[in-house]
């Protein structure tokens, strides 16, 4: 009796076995080409709204009349699923808004691990309205555009803008590397939990709330303000040679270093400057609480 109780214990978990192997086999896992595109007419519409997850999200201008997008790239998938229901790129109109998004099935985190996808929208040059980006372990280039209002929301990745002009640029930025060269604003206000922040050639009035960030800010040839407030990390400032404006700069724990003429006025040490140069038409305000405040002469 031992003798076939042993032997059935022997066959189940040899038919366990057998069946792993074979649904391992069933469920090998092949790479996928994705090729997805379309076109959006922007007639009537007020917003367009972006949302992707590990993407690469390329938006820039062209001349045609409407908006296309296309989604393409390599990802692996188990040859079980069906690709166009796990992997889709949709855009709807509701009401003035354009949403370009992943179909909710969309798990990228397991197919696209490694960024290979790309998600390349191509905006009129003739739409100046207001574009909304979202997204979470994402790379971001904009480049060549001109819109009202500029809003990114990101979570992990990087993000890139180059050539472009906004009135109004909004950033809210978690564990992200934020990089510009010639923008053009208004105004700016970013907020930043834990990244870096480096602008050049950046014109515009400029507000900047951070926990942990190493900033590095060379600004254009316009006068503006500029306010910081940082938890921890360094901070360089690059001004126009002959910049007029009124300073205050203070850190806890560093200090703090003014390459312009300041007469001094109430603060004057290591960790503080508080002056004018020249006139107060515009203001430079920055806090520090852990980490070198330098403002610096553009070359």
């Amino acid at each position: 009796m031992k003798k076939i109780k042993k032997f059935i214990l022997v066959f189940v978990v040899l038919m366990v076995i057998n069946l792993v192997g074979c649904n391992s086999l069933n469920s090998k896992v092949e790479k996928y080409t994705i090729d997805k595109s379309g076109e959006q007419s922007l007639n009537n519409i007020e917003n367009i709204i972006i949302e992707g997850y590990y993407l690469n999200i390329n938006i820039f201008v062209s001349d045609k009349d409407t908006l296309s997008y296309k989604l393409s790239g390599d990802v692996n998938l188990n040859l079980t699923n069906n690709i166009e229901d796990k992997i889709n790129i949709i855009s709807y109109v509701k009401e003035n808004d354009l949403m370009i998004t992943l179909n909710k099935d969309s798990d990228l985190k397991e197919y696209n691990s490694t960024n290979s996808l790309s998600l390349d929208i191509e905006i009129p040059k003739a739409y100046y309205k207001n574009l909304s980006i979202s997204t979470s372990y994402s790379n971001i280039r904009v480049m060549g555009i001109t819109v009202n209002e500029l809003v990114i929301d990101s979570n992990e990745g990087s993000m890139y803008i180059e050539n472009s002009t906004s009135n109004n640029l909004v950033a809210i930025l978690d564990r992200v590397d934020f990089i510009s060269d010639k923008v053009i604003t208004s105004k700016s206000y970013m907020e930043m939990t834990k990244g870096n922040i480096s602008l050049k050639d950046f014109n515009g009035n400029l507000e900047i709330y951070s926990r942990e960030a190493e900033i590095d800010i060379q600004l254009g040839e316009s006068n503006d303000d500029i306010e910081i407030w940082n938890e921890k990390g360094e901070i360089d400032l690059y001004l126009p040679k002959e910049a007029t404006f009124k300073l205050d700069a203070r850190t806890k724990n560093g200090y703090v270093k003014c390459e312009f003429p300041i007469p001094i006025n109430e603060i004057s040490s290591n960790e503080g400057l508080k002056g004018v140069v020249f006139d107060d038409s515009s203001s430079v305000i920055i806090n520090n609480n852990e980490g070198n405040i330098k403002i610096m002469k553009k070359n």
